[in-house]
């Protein structure tokens, strides 16, 4: 009786209650936070915040253009403006019509950081009028620091979903099958 043909794989034919770690690290510990969360929230959960993520990416990558819009038009800088607008177009599209529809369904975990109102900041400012830009400037400051603790709790989140699903997967690696078109 052989152990390739008799027995599924990963499993120890000494061992028979089940799969057998293979490799030298242990398997990552289990997030409480998540535990009540079936497999299928879990990754639609994780889906989500990557989704998130990128949306607030997007934004801020538009904050920071308008900063360095701003800083052309005072500058009286076409040629600066031309590079500002056409960077990051060759690289991955992103698009700012991604949603987070199950924010309700989230885990309870730490808070993440509000949001700033992005719409006022895209008010008409006379770039040759230094205080109202520079009053501008600031909030646009303001608001890439938010965007960014937002963005650093969502990494936090996507990072302990992610630990959850390895161990889960390392508990029960037949669970990884069920991502599989069928």
């Amino acid at each position: 009786m052989s152990a390739s043909t008799d027995h599924p794989a990963g499993t120890d034919v000494r061992n028979p209650a089940g799969p057998v770690r293979r490799g030298s690290q242990p398997a990552p510990a289990r997030v409480p936070a998540l535990a009540h969360l079936s497999l299928a929230q879990l990754r639609a959960y994780r889906s989500d915040l990557g989704n998130e993520e990128s949306r607030v990416s997007y934004w801020r990558r538009l904050v920071q253009a308008r900063c360095d819009v701003l800083d052309s038009a005072r500058l009286h800088r076409p040629d600066r403006l031309r590079d500002v607008l056409a960077h990051g177009q060759s690289g991955p599209a992103r698009s700012a019509f991604l949603t987070l529809e199950a924010a309700a369904a989230l885990p309870d975990l730490e808070a993440l950081p509000e949001l700033p109102d992005l719409v006022a900041l895209w008010s008409a400012v006379d770039p040759e009028d230094n205080e109202a830009r520079a009053e501008l400037m600031g909030r646009l400051a303001a608001a890439d620091e938010a965007l960014s603790a937002y963005r650093k709790g969502l990494h936090e989140r996507l990072d302990l979903a992610t630990r959850e699903l390895v161990a889960r997967y390392a508990e029960d690696p037949r669970q990884c099958l069920v991502a599989l078109p069928l």
